[in-house]
């Protein structure tokens, strides 16, 4: 069964690869283009995949934490579709507590601060720094 899963990822890689393949690996101006992570990205995909082909098959291990695999599968979707009308920092930082008050052993008055902080952080590097499009704040809470 292993072996069929490392199959799948290996044509999913691949797909990565083809798709990749019409983009631009280098800008005009000589710096990496478009083309060059999505093709390293299935590049690294297909050989993860190979090695787990080859690898001796294992024991399977029991995942008995399906509610909260679909807590987690929820959680991410609600934040895809918050995103763009909440913005980038009210959508995170909701993400961010729900996961860090859901599933810690105990509940602690600092968990909400650090996913307002690691929210703040995070736009703070991406959209200040790096000057990564994100989406717009509705609420103008954060420039």
């Amino acid at each position: 069964m292993d072996r069929i899963g490392a199959v799948g990822m290996a044509a999913f890689g691949g797909f990565w690869v083809w798709q990749a393949w019409r983009l631009a690996y280098r800008t005009p101006d000589g710096a990496p283009g478009p083309g060059l992570l999505p093709t390293a990205m299935g590049v690294l995909i297909v050989a993860m995949a190979a090695l787990s082909f080859l690898r001796p098959e294992i024991d399977r291990i029991e995942l008995p934490y399906f509610r909260r695999i679909a807590v987690i599968l929820a959680s991410l979707i609600a934040y895809a579709l918050l995103l763009e009308p909440a913005g980038y920092v009210a959508a995170t930082t909701l993400l961010l507590g729900l996961l860090l008050l859901g599933f810690a052993d105990r509940r602690r008055w600092w968990q909400p601060v650090a996913a307002l902080g690691v929210s703040l952080m995070t736009y703070y590097v991406f959209r200040i720094l790096l000057s990564v499009p994100l989406p717009p704040d509705p609420l103008d809470l954060v420039r």
